[in-house]
């Protein structure tokens, strides 16, 4: 599931508004000159970039900072298509890579035909859903070549529109997985946590939609909504990851953390922001006895500080970290993982 939330949209227009004022000013000082030209001698708008990229990542990303990075990498391989044609997605080595390029393309021109260029099933079926989007046309959808792809594309094209009742186009499937995606794809667009109630059947399904929203607004409140403490817990853990923000790991309520230790745990919470920030000394925060890790410490007790200082060193790759723990068995256990990776 990948959207764009309101958070995201406000930061959009206040980009559209220092485009705007850019527009003009260069208005004046070119005397008339509206647009550049592109390959083959086309006028390129100067909002085209901005929607064809707004709407490839507004689908492809659940948070702000998804976003961002998403905007960045694909304005950049925007501009070169601009540039050089769709001739410049064969440059690339990664299939993936081509099929992206292929479908920023397909959308820049409206074209769903072009999406034949795709190299299987699952790529077409994506660029379809993000041409369709761009068009905001639920009946290009027809043209997936799949039911499964059918309902994402619908799914993507109700996101953009922040349409729920086009969720009731999805084919009927078990425990309507499709339609259900479809609602919490847009309740996280529109960030209204009220629309997951519109789900049917499943209660890991309502649950994922309220986390969605969650993500969405950075937000932990709509995680009370929860159907139980695990998926509370849960979501709070993923918004304090999202946010990179320990101060909400003391939220958790650690319920079942001595069934999967270090799993929805407030220790979980804070190794996982440490190896996000790379920041070891926020493993200090652990205490706890981690017996997944026991075989590899003496008396088969690992503190979680030290499978914390263990991560953080392999995700820096600085061997140097590894001296911060106290088991020597751990320690050479340590140095001998992040060597292998350096």
């Amino acid at each position: 599931m990948n959207v764009i939330s309101k958070s995201m949209k406000t930061k959009m227009k206040k980009f559209k508004s220092l485009v705007f004022i850019g527009l003009i000013i260069g208005i004046i000082a070119l005397s008339g000159c509206i647009g550049e030209k592109g390959k083959d001698g086309e006028i390129v708008s100067p909002t085209e970039e901005k929607s064809v990229v707004e709407t490839y990542c507004s689908l492809y990303c659940k948070s702000e900072n998804c976003y961002d990075k998403c905007y960045r990498e694909k304005s950049d391989i925007y501009n070169l298509i601009k540039e050089r044609g769709v001739t410049y997605c064969d440059s690339m080595d990664n299939m993936d890579d081509i099929d992206n390029c292929i479908s920023l393309f397909a959308m820049s021109k409206k074209e769903v035909s072009l999406c034949d260029k795709m190299s299987d099933t699952s790529a077409k079926e994506f660029c379809v859903g993000r041409v369709a989007a761009i068009k905001e046309d639920v009946f290009l959808c027809d043209k997936s070549p799949t039911i499964s792809g059918k309902d994402l594309c619908i799914a993507d094209v109700a996101t953009i529109k922040e349409d729920v009742s086009l969720c009731d186009k999805t084919s009927d499937t078990i425990f309507n997985i499709n339609k259900n995606n479809c609602i919490g794809q847009v309740a996280a667009a529109k960030e209204d946590v009220s629309l997951c109630d519109k789900i049917s059947d499943l209660s890991s399904m309502r649950d994922l939609c309220i986390y969605w929203v969650a993500k969405a607004k950075g937000d932990i409140s709509p995680c009370d909504k929860s159907s139980d403490i695990s998926g509370r817990d849960t979501c709070i853990g993923g918004v304090a990851l999202e946010k990179e923000d320990i101060s909400l790991c003391a939220k958790i309520s650690d319920t079942g953390k001595d069934i999967v230790p270090l799993s929805t745990s407030k220790d979980w919470c804070i190794k996982k922001i440490a190896v996000a920030k790379e920041d070891v000394s926020l493993c200090d925060k652990i205490l706890d006895i981690i017996p997944s890790y026991a075989r590899y410490c003496t008396g088969g007790e690992c503190k979680g500080r030290d499978v914390c200082v263990y991560e953080v060193a392999k995700a820096k790759k600085d061997v140097s970290l590894c001296e911060k723990i106290p088991d020597i068995y751990f320690k050479e256990g340590c140095i001998e993982s992040v060597k292998k990776q350096s």
